[in-house]
């Protein structure tokens, strides 16, 4: 379940301006309750101006997964777009994240740079677009870093600024 939500200072819960939780709730075998998994507030992070467009694109499921999109755009001030896709699996009572995908643009060149990384191989893989001032094409390239165990989604403070470890900026 993903929802907006507003708080309320005087019912004596800690005030969050983060308007956006995403809960997680397992199936249970027949006749049991729902059990409640993640309850996360910092994954989906608050926008931080006026100008910027609510950071929460989408989410897919699927069993013992969850794919968050998350993007950066602003109404004025920039060119500069990013949308990071995190990918949580189910193991060991936790989500822990798998695969992280990061897309940068210009939006006035044109340019967009995807870089997809596999955690648990190391795998890295990134397309350059080079937008419509290049008639070179897209250009790929492939390398590795030391493989690693994902982060857990609980410990993720905030989807847009995570980088795995040992990744270059682009």
């Amino acid at each position: 379940m993903l929802s907006r939500y507003a708080t309320d200072s005087s019912s004596g819960i800690p005030w969050n301006p983060n308007p956006w939780r995403l809960m997680v709730a397992l199936r249970p075998p027949v006749g049991a309750r729902w059990t409640v998994v993640i309850d996360n507030t910092s994954l989906i992070p608050p926008p931080l101006s006026a100008f910027q467009f609510e950071p929460f694109n989408s989410i897919e499921t699927d069993t013992g997964r969850i794919e968050v999109e998350l993007c950066h755009a602003m109404n004025v001030g920039t060119w500069e777009t990013s949308a990071s896709t995190l990918e949580f699996q189910w193991r060991d009572s936790s989500f822990v994240l798998t695969r992280w995908k990061r897309n940068d643009g210009n939006r006035g060149t044109g340019l967009s740079i995807t870089t997809t990384v596999a955690l648990p191989s190391g795998d890295v893989h990134q397309a350059i677009e080079p937008g419509d001032t290049d008639t070179l094409g897209t250009r790929k390239r492939s390398w590795s870093i030391p493989p690693q165990e994902g982060p857990l989604l609980s410990t993720i403070d905030d989807g847009l600024l995570y980088r795995p470890e040992g990744l270059d900026a682009p």
